[in-house]
């Protein structure tokens, strides 16, 4: 185990320190560490603020002896951003009544590729055809794929 506590103060500013860290090599479960600290300061109302943290594997954890306070305008701009959140999540929710069109290039690509597929799966059912003629013992798995090992189990066991 490794730990260390460090402290410091400047009076001039009002600002302090308080640290602790440890860390737990030991600990094969999941090789924990954390830090515990704290500092203060003086605000510009010359108010004390105190903020305390865990700093671990999981994050960073704050915690604020003065909760901040939002300004009107830091507020208003948070009501703001809820109704457009909140309207963009209703707008998401409906179905869409417009179904987009395809392009003439994306309209093209489709069609290419459609009679790519089916050329392809002639092909597929040619081979598949010259190879059940070629072994009686050919078989294809649910897939429709030629499974080489059933077919040349199942051939060498009746041979």
């Amino acid at each position: 185990m490794y730990g260390f506590f460090t402290s410091s103060r400047f009076s001039s500013s009002g600002f302090s320190h308080l640290s602790r860290e440890i860390w737990d090599p030991e600990n094969l479960i999941d090789r924990s560490w954390y830090r515990l600290s704290q500092y203060s300061y003086i605000d510009p109302s010359k108010r004390i603020r105190t903020v305390e943290y865990v700093a671990d594997q999981n994050g960073f954890h704050p915690s604020l002896s003065i909760p901040n306070e939002d300004t009107p305008v830091v507020a208003q701009a948070k009501q703001y951003h809820a109704e457009l959140y909140d309207k963009i999540a209703a707008r998401n929710l409906e179905p869409s009544r417009a179904i987009p069109k395809d392009t003439r290039t994306v309209a093209r690509a489709k069609s290419r590729h459609a009679d790519l597929y089916e050329r392809i799966a002639a092909e597929h059912a040619r081979i598949a055809a010259e190879r059940r003629a070629q072994n009686p013992h050919y078989e294809e798995d649910n897939n429709g794929h030629y499974d080489a090992n059933r077919a040349n189990y199942v051939g060498s066991e009746s041979d």
